[in-house]
């Protein structure tokens, strides 16, 4: 099995560029233009199982768009075309598919661009799988950054859960005075301690972070 000095400076290139990849989106998008700089071919898909994306790389055929895998693969086969696929794994489960396909005017994959194939599907592999730890961990954090900001019912006295509940009913502030029997002024005191503990900006971001708590409860 024979790959030039010239296909390996390239497959050195690609894989480079694939490791400055900072998202799985940005990931998905450049994977098959940058295969097709070292691996030519006619069209080419690229399943990923999450995020659930089918991204083509087609010159032709745009109606299988939306199509899924095994659908691809079997309309290909049953015209005797040329097809070469990789596998991403991770722990055992699979990350995504690439499939890449020539019609029957060009010649079939050889066991140089297999092997490249392969070898690249490593490194894809690698760098997929960690893009995907990094988001998942950032969306972690996410949450926990969500649920620390977010104010339980301990934090707000008896009155002030009182208030929040009527100014879900879009009750203005002297109606709700009226209803507790105290004044607007008070209303306004509760409020404005109401602002602070949630750091809402609106009476509408003020439900959205405490109402649904007060309601669960």
């Amino acid at each position: 099995m024979y790959i030039s000095q010239r296909k390996l400076h390239k497959f050195n290139e690609v894989v480079l560029r694939l490791h400055q990849c900072d998202s799985q989106a940005t990931f998905i998008t450049e994977s098959m233009s940058l295969i097709r700089r070292i691996i030519p071919y006619e069209n080419g898909v690229f399943f990923s199982v999450e995020p659930s994306l089918q991204l083509f790389d087609c010159l032709y055929h745009s109606e299988i768009e939306g199509a899924l895998f095994n659908y691809y693969c079997e309309y290909y086969q049953n015209y005797n075309n040329y097809l070469a696929v990789v596998h991403l794994m991770y722990s055992g489960n699979v990350l995504a598919d690439i499939t890449l396909h020539r019609t029957q005017k060009q010649r079939d994959f050889d066991d140089g661009e297999m092997q490249l194939l392969k070898m690249l599907g490593e490194h894809m592999q690698y760098i997929f799988a960690k893009l995907k730890d990094e988001e998942n961990a950032k969306q972690r954090e996410k949450k926990q950054q969500e649920l620390s900001i977010k104010p339980t019912i301990s934090s707000f006295t008896t009155r002030e859960s009182e208030i929040l509940l009527l100014l879900a009913q879009g009750l203005p502030n002297k109606e709700i005075g009226e209803r507790l029997f105290i004044g607007s002024e008070t209303v306004k005191t509760h409020l404005k301690n109401l602002f602070a503990k949630t750091n809402a900006r609106s009476r509408t971001e003020l439900l959205a972070h405490s109402i649904k708590k007060i309601s669960d409860e």
